[in-house]
């Protein structure tokens, strides 16, 4: 019996103004992560600055995971 993973999609995403490739279970839960966050901090008025850090984070932490071209990340 051979187990093997289905390739999946992947889906290119920018944020903080760097473009990356996420496969579809990691563009599912970050959507949702992100949606969570919107809706909380829309009612702060120092919300967009607050959101902005969040999404360079973000992008700083996936730049980390993977350097270079590459720029695909995966569940």
């Amino acid at each position: 019996m051979y187990f093997y993973r289905q390739k999946r999609c992947l889906i290119p995403i920018n944020i903080n103004d760097i473009v990356f490739k996420i496969d579809e279970d990691a563009y599912d839960k970050l959507k949702t992560y992100l949606s969570k966050l919107y809706r909380h901090f829309k009612k702060d008025e120092n919300g967009a600055k607050t959101l902005n850090d969040i999404e360079s984070r973000i992008a700083e932490l996936f730049s980390e995971r993977v350097p270079g071209e590459r720029k695909a990340i995966d569940m």
